[in-house]
């Protein structure tokens, strides 16, 4: 799915994270995002997931604008953790079945099993 930002401005108070910027991303393609602190790539992947919108101009993705129930098929891991403390990787696992229409518990069971990873280790414990 072709993604495309047009003429996108972000601003966060009286700072600007994209100042009409422009980007088109071709289906079938690997892109990275570099650039300095503060430059506008954490921006640019929330704008493309729906979690921010544009102050002005448009987000696309497969010529929709981008929001939440629109991007079902783009994943995007954050910095930030945004998991429940007290939640054990178990916990998570249940939650996520029920937020996710498309999730298949038996595959993240298999996951766990072939990381070698603990299902009642709390989250914060683990590694990113």
């Amino acid at each position: 799915m072709k993604i495309e930002l047009k003429n996108v401005t972000k601003k966060f108070g009286k700072e600007y994270a994209l100042k009409e910027a422009d980007l088109s991303l071709s289906p079938g393609k690997i892109y990275g995002l570099t650039g300095p602190n503060g430059s506008g790539k954490s921006t640019i992947l929330k704008l493309i997931t729906g979690l921010s919108f544009p102050d002005s101009g448009s987000v696309l993705i497969g010529g929709r604008p981008a929001a939440r129930k629109e991007t079902k098929n783009i994943a995007y891991l954050t910095e930030l953790d945004m998991f429940y403390d007290p939640f054990r990787v178990k916990d998570m696992i249940h939650f996520y079945e029920t937020q996710f229409s498309d999730f298949r518990i038996n595959k993240a069971w298999d996951l766990l099993k072939d990381m070698k990873i603990d299902g009642d280790k709390k989250i914060g414990k683990l590694s990113k």
